[in-house]
């Protein structure tokens, strides 16, 4: 993964709990899904967050990360990229903690996913779908 898409609002409830290294992953860019742009950050972690909205977002991850994965973060921004048909796979990883609220993952879209290889199960089972392009 060399870049990375999320919401304003994941990002926004980041910034406390990760201690002000913004989405964990130090020097690796960010790109915040927003209609409320701003100036590019530096976050203390060494990465640059870019606030922008979707599509531009993700032109702009892919640019980033080259020939690498970009991560997706949040349910909203991950259905919007499935809506706009900006989504090529989707890895699910299955935790069995309940949680009783949060947001549907993919709530009310519909798309075609491919199974791509064999579920890996352990104390949490990992999937991994490719999107099938209309």
């Amino acid at each position: 993964m060399d870049a990375r898409v999320g919401g304003r609002r994941t990002f926004d409830l980041g910034v406390g709990p990760w201690g002000g290294t913004r989405w964990r992953w130090p020097g690796v860019p960010g790109f915040v899904v927003t209609h409320r742009t701003r100036e590019d950050l530096l976050g203390d972690n060494g990465g640059t967050f870019a606030f922008c909205g979707l599509e531009a977002a993700a032109r702009r991850a892919r640019d980033a990360a080259g020939d690498k994965d970009v991560l997706v973060l949040g349910a909203h921004v991950a259905g919007q990229l499935l809506r706009a048909g900006l989504l090529d796979e989707v890895r699910i990883h299955l935790v069995p903690v309940l949680m009783g609220e949060g947001t549907p993952l993919f709530a009310r879209e519909r798309a075609e996913l491919i199974p791509e290889g064999k579920p890996v199960a352990g104390a949490v089972t990992h999937l991994r779908y490719r999107v099938a392009k209309p």
